[in-house]
């Protein structure tokens, strides 16, 4: 019987008949002689999808390719390239016809493994048609090989689905180490920022600290000079009397006493009494004047510190603002590289405001040094930041200015003709550490302290307004009254 050809699946029947024995050996003999001449096709698609790969150009077969048997070879190959599996395709312009438009005799089986649906395509050589064989015994060989290469796939699952367990595994550990990985960078991000917060705190608390000290000191030093000085400037008044009186006394005397004894006389001449009578009142002035001084710095430095007013109270914020001004009335005179700092007060009518007054007093005093530090830069000849409308002829200027806003709240303005500030540096001049003065002459702590007390400890706010070439202006505004919570 001539073997039959195929242009469709064939499907084949699970049961076929098994050989007589006496015919086993010539069977075995057959079948192997068969297998020479035929060539094995493992692909893990249906026999449809198969079939169009075979005779369509737009379907290819590349990709469901799992395995091929070479029968010349007498080997299973795996590989896409060594199995010439292109030549299949109807789309790779072989010279070879496609081999369900020849003379080829096909056989096609369904196998059915696990979820999956694999076609098994076997192809004769060029030596099979010289064969008598018939298509049943084409189709035994089927079978046959079918088995094996059945038992031969169902290893390869269980080893691919081994593969994807292991792979599924991987990726869950994958993921989890990733997980670990995303939280443990999370926790080196937030203990980074607890030291670095850790770290300013500890310094803030250094800066407070020797604040409060130096406080304190000030505080015991004024109370300790204040009861001198005062007895000084009470008496003053006394020594200007009596000096005045033993003055006119001696006037007098002489114009009484015509012929004063000879040792009156040297005496006179020796310490030049005329001069005398004129020079002391003056000395006892200046003496008087001296004296308000060091009892105006002394009453400065005893308000600044504020030591009886730890706590919230209500005060007047102009006397803070002068008690500070007084403690830096030295730096805002002339020096050889400069001209004496103007001040310009616009003070408003200001009510009591309740705050801690010594440490607003500390903020005043940050500013305004800031301000002269600039200032010192600028007309001094050491910045290159003057602006372009910068004259020579202008005098360094500090401008303070109080006012109340929003019927509730005062506004405290600050403002100098210096240099200005850059965007870059404006954007984190009140953070902590930060500063642009040279090593040695600045802790970067200032400003940042002073941010935390207006807007931590009286809920206000610190803002700078500032320009390169256009001076600086630090604003602050607070409550009038509040419930500021105490510390």
């Amino acid at each position: 019987m001539p073997i039959e050809k195929r242009s469709r699946p064939v499907r084949v029947p699970n049961i076929f008949p098994v050989p007589i024995s006496s015919h086993k050996s010539r069977s075995n003999r057959r079948s192997g002689s068969i297998i020479k001449h035929l060539d094995f096709y493992l692909f893990d698609m249906p026999v449809d999808q198969l079939e169009s790969a075979l005779s369509k150009e737009s379907v290819n077969v590349n990709q469901g390719f799992l395995a091929f048997y070479d029968s010349k070879q007498r080997q299973l190959v795996e590989d896409r390239q060594q199995a010439e599996i292109a030549q299949l395709n109807a789309s790779s312009g072989r010279s070879r016809k496609n081999c369900l438009d020849s003379d080829w005799t096909v056989c096609i089986r369904t196998l059915n493994v696990a979820d999956r649906e694999w076609s098994l395509l076997i192809l004769p050589t060029s030596d099979f048609a010289e064969k008598p064989w018939t298509a049943v015994a084409t189709l035994a060989i089927g079978l046959l090989l079918t088995s094996i290469l059945a038992l031969y796939l169902g290893m390869s699952i269980r080893r691919a689905a081994q593969t994807q367990q292991l792979l599924a595994s991987l990726e869950k550990t994958n993921v989890a180490l990733q997980q670990s990985d995303t939280e443990l960078r999370s926790q080196k991000t937030q203990l980074e920022q607890a030291f670095r917060q850790l770290q300013q705190t500890q310094a803030q608390l250094v800066q407070t600290e020797k604040m409060s000290s130096l406080g304190q000191l000030v505080a015991g030093v004024a109370h300790e000079i204040n009861n001198p000085v005062s007895f000084i400037y009470g008496n003053i008044s006394f020594a200007q009397e009596y000096t005045r009186n033993l003055l006119e006394m001696v006037k007098l005397y002489g114009q009484h006493c015509q012929d004063p004894h000879p040792s009156i006389k040297e005496l006179a001449e020796a310490i030049d009494l005329d001069f005398l009578l004129q020079d002391f009142p003056d000395m006892l002035s200046s003496i008087k004047i001296g004296a308000e001084r060091l009892r105006e710095i002394v009453n400065s430095l005893r308000k600044f510190s504020r030591k009886d007013e730890a706590e919230v109270k209500a005060v007047d914020i102009h006397e803070g603002i002068e008690s500070t001004l007084m403690i830096l009335q030295n730096r805002l005179k002339a020096t050889p590289k400069r001209e004496a700092i103007a001040l310009i007060k616009e003070y408003g009518n200001l009510p009591q405001i309740e705050c801690y007054a010594g440490q607003l007093n500390q903020v005043f005093m940050n500013i305004i040094s800031n301000a002269i530090d600039a200032l010192e830069e600028l007309f001094s000849g050491r910045s290159s930041s003057r602006g372009k409308d910068w004259t020579p002829s202008e005098i360094p200027t500090i401008q303070i200015r109080t006012e109340v806003v929003k019927s509730d709240q005062i506004a405290i303005k600050i403002a100098d003709n210096g240099p200005g500030i850059p965007d870059e540096v404006r954007e984190k001049i009140l953070d902590p550490f930060f500063t642009t003065k040279p090593v040695g002459k600045g802790t970067g702590l200032g400003l940042s302290i002073s941010y935390q007390i207006v807007t931590e400890k009286h809920q206000g706010s610190l803002q700078c307004i500032s320009a390169p070439g256009q001076g600086t202006e630090f604003l602050i505004q607070i409550p009038v009254s509040q419930t500021i919570e105490k510390v």
